[in-house]
């Protein structure tokens, strides 16, 4: 990352600057690497494969967040139940709670355009920002995206400037998807949404032209899955079936290359090569088990987590590289060789060769 070193020095001088908006906190000193915690853990350059670190937290983890810098990566975030975040300095070796005072809601999600940056969001509307590292966090209000203060915010989708593109979620018991026209939000009108379901996922091709979005049923018949989403090139959004559709709850989604789509769910891995039009399964599992996050950022390698601390990497296919003594919610890659998971009872997983 360019001009980090400067950037550092700046936060660092800056201590007593505090954000004025809606609400604000402050932590200090910030995740940067010319600070590190109390507590300790061994280092994984060694190590090969997947190592668990201590973590400071106990709390549920929904997601996690990595910042590349050059090749590799420094400054982490992840977020989770009852407003937690956690933050790490040196890649991951040490991870301390950041504590705001912010919020109590569960956290679904984390995003950083670049050292200042970042975005954090959740349920009741909750959707704070930083820009000075994470320094200072501030709320930017409870209508950002609707007046509805109970809905949730499950995804939000940034371009490559860091600007937000699409979100998703629910409001009022009924999956939404919305809009950002650079300063303000609007519900995208797709169909009647479906009553008590939830979206909880948005990807985008590598090409940047191909949109989709998965969900869940919430009421009280689980399992019956609900419609998910697709947007083509210059296309409007529109629910998607086809002879072969996804079916039960599913949590997350990839795209990679052209209309290649991976959707994770309770049923394990499907994949289809047209947008969501037909579908096979990509992860022939003996035991079903609920696959919760899935990161094709490596194309055309993927990893994918889920119940039961399963851990899968994608390499032409989908095998089991290991297994954790909690589930796993989060997992993201900055390369082919350099990621970490998170899930309950507060686990932090990191590696550095791909997992292997």
């Amino acid at each position: 990352m360019k001009n980090a070193t400067l950037v550092r020095l700046l936060l660092l001088i800056a201590t007593g600057f505090v954000i004025t908006g809606v609400s604000c906190r402050q932590w200090w000193p910030p995740p940067w690497p010319n600070w590190h915690s109390s507590s300790s853990s061994s280092s994984s350059s060694s190590t090969r494969g997947w190592v668990s670190k201590t973590s400071p937290t106990t709390e549920t983890l929904h997601d996690i967040f990595l910042l590349e810098e050059g090749d590799s990566w420094l400054s982490g975030w992840a977020v989770g139940e009852n407003g937690t975040m956690v933050g790490t300095s040196d890649g991951g070796e040490n991870w301390v709670a950041i504590t705001t005072g912010l919020t109590t809601e569960t956290l679904y999600g984390v995003y950083f355009s670049d050292t200042l940056t970042g975005h954090i969001w959740g349920t009741n509307n909750t959707y704070l920002t930083t820009i000075d590292g994470g320094g200072n966090w501030e709320g930017v209000g409870t209508d950002i995206i609707s007046t509805e203060g109970t809905d949730i915010i499950s995804d939000i989708a940034f371009d490559d400037t860091g600007v937000p593109i699409y979100a998703v979620g629910g409001a009022e018991e009924k999956d939404q998807i919305w809009e950002y026209d650079g300063s303000t939000w609007d519900t995208i009108s797709t169909s009647e949404p479906s009553t008590n379901t939830l979206l909880n996922k948005i990807s985008v091709n590598v090409e940047g032209t191909d949109w989709y979005v998965v969900g869940e049923d919430i009421d009280s018949n689980p399992g019956a899955g609900t419609p998910s989403w697709r947007k083509g090139n210059n296309t409007s959004w529109d629910s998607i079936g086809g002879s072969n559709s996804v079916s039960g709850d599913n949590y997350s989604v990839g795209l990679t290359v052209l209309q290649n789509v991976w959707v994770a769910g309770e049923n394990g891995i499907m994949f289809s090569p047209d947008l969501g039009t037909n579908w096979q399964p990509s992860y022939d599992q003996s035991e079903i088990r609920d696959i919760h996050m899935i990161d094709m950022s490596g194309t055309p390698i993927g990893w994918a987590v889920g119940r039961e601390g399963v851990i899968l990497k994608y390499d032409t296919q989908w095998n089991e590289q290991d297994t954790h003594s909690t589930d796993l919610y989060g997992v993201y890659f900055i390369n082919d060789s350099d990621g970490a998971a998170v899930g309950a009872s507060g686990s932090i997983l990191i590696t550095n060769d791909g997992g292997d």
